[in-house]
């Protein structure tokens, strides 16, 4: 009885959690599409999984071990949007639709399936409505590393997601798109298995399973190659509360959880969920023993308030915690224009994108053609304000921008801004180098 009891127990805790985590109606645009062969026949059941590409997340600070600069999209990082995409699973006919994309960014759609090369499509945005993924059958050439994920009690884990975010060979860490499986699903003997044709030391996975936190780890070459490297996934522990505006829940916010440690071997990016009807949310996969900041992401807010991120750390051995009930307060107005310093008119079309340097949240912001741009609900944080404009810089009479990234904006929102004016001067100015020294930003001011 015993022995049964522990077996069923997971099962129920799964199911409970299971309930917890449905995510409320979502916005944004769904994306369909069909995984085929080389022939054009449907591959079925093959796992599909869209990754937000969301720019410039970590900054490109001297870090981020594992991001790249994306030409056109600029600083990709698959570690900072950590826990973010939208898994599915393709049916018979190899059809898949992943719903609620957000539409202001491109994403990567990886496909796997048993005995195929992983590959992937992308940039995309979601409305171009339907997509094919083509999948080649795994190559002979291509070298064989196996892995087995397994659960804190040694038995295996089914359907876990590994996906390599970066692979090590000769003291060289490189962000690689060719030549190995991105993405492999466990089965139900919890094998797995990574086909690769460049030389490698070490491969560094994210390992996903449903119920269990997020472990960060690395495959290595040798041992995987001669036999079965062993991931044991960590506890998940549950982080539930519920969202309030006054006495009204709010539903529909998305919120996350990002790990203060970034030392690449715990560093798993962030985790997301969003609230319910009744303002209900939980994290079911949140690491114990380790140091979040909890925040909402400032574009699910706009229109309701502001709530500031925080700071907790999270139970060792697995306990689960319930922050009962957080309010969202007023935010912040941010209301003014963009103007050339020698009042020359500016090219339309111009972009801001309000970062939380703390949190990596942002918000685009388009600028009208008059140059006047409002946002509204901003939370009470440093907030940095970066601007892109072909053949245009900051002026010098912004006494916000920041000295070590010349192309933004960095000061605390104090109090509702109203006449922010931001000059920009004619002519190219390359970036400083990025220091990793840390300042203290002063209160957000207009240049004139």
């Amino acid at each position: 009885m015993g022995s049964l009891s522990r077996r069923l127990l997971p099962i129920l805790g799964a199911l409970v959690l299971l309930t917890l985590c449905l995510p409320a109606q979502r916005g944004g645009l769904d994306l369909s599409g069909q995984v085929k062969d080389p022939a054009g026949k449907p591959i079925p059941y093959a796992e599909v999984f869209a990754q937000p590409n969301k720019i410039r997340t970590c900054g490109g600070q001297g870090f981020c071990l594992y991001g790249y600069e994306d030409q056109e999209f600029g600083w990709q990082c698959p570690v900072c949007v950590g826990d973010l995409g939208e898994r599915t699973r393709a049916d018979a006919e190899g059809r898949f639709v992943i719903p609620g994309l957000s539409f202001k960014f491109a994403h990567y759609v990886v496909a796997a399936a048993p005995g195929f090369n992983s590959d992937w499509v992308g940039p995309i945005y979601p409305e171009k409505g339907s997509i094919a993924i083509e999948l080649d059958p795994r190559s002979p050439e291509r070298k064989l590393y196996r892995g087995r994920v397994l659960d804190p009690m040694g038995e295996p884990l089914a359907a876990a997601s590994v996906l390599v975010v970066a692979r090590s060979s000769n003291r060289d860490r490189t962000w690689s798109r060719k030549g190995l499986d991105r993405l492999v699903s466990s089965d139900e003997d919890g094998r797995f298995v990574i086909s690769c044709e460049p030389e490698f030391d070490q491969l560094h996975l994210r390992i996903r399973a449903e119920g269990h936190a997020v472990l960060m780890t690395e495959l290595y070459s040798r041992a995987a190659s001669r036999g079965t490297q062993v991931f044991r996934m960590p506890h998940g522990s549950v982080l539930s509360g519920r969202i309030l505006s006054g006495a009204d829940p709010l539903a529909d916010v998305e919120l996350r959880l990002l790990p203060t440690d970034r030392y690449p071997t715990r560093f798993h990016g962030p985790i997301g969920t969003r609230s319910d009807e009744q303002g209900q949310f939980a994290f079911a996969n949140a690491r114990p023993g380790t140091k979040y900041r909890l925040f909402a992401v400032t574009e699910s807010m706009l229109g309701r308030g502001a709530l500031e991120y925080f700071e907790l750390r999270m139970p060792l051995y697995g306990k689960n915690v319930d922050l009962e009930e957080l309010f969202v307060k007023p935010g912040y107005r941010l209301r003014g224009r963009v103007v050339s310093s020698d009042g020359s008119e500016l090219p339309s079309g111009i972009r801001i994108l309000i970062t939380r340097p703390e949190t990596w949240d942002f918000v685009p912001v388009d600028v009208e053609d008059g140059g006047s741009f409002e946002v509204v609900d901003l939370p009470r944080e440093t907030l940095s304000l970066a601007f892109t404009v072909p053949g245009y810089h900051l002026s010098d009479e912004n006494p916000n921008r920041d000295l070590r990234e010349t192309s933004r904006l960095l000061g605390r929102m104090e109090a509702d801004l109203d006449e922010f004016v931001v000059v920009l001067a004619p002519g190219e100015v390359s970036e400083t180098a990025q220091a990793t020294v840390p300042i203290v930003p002063v209160q957000l001011t207009s240049a004139r």
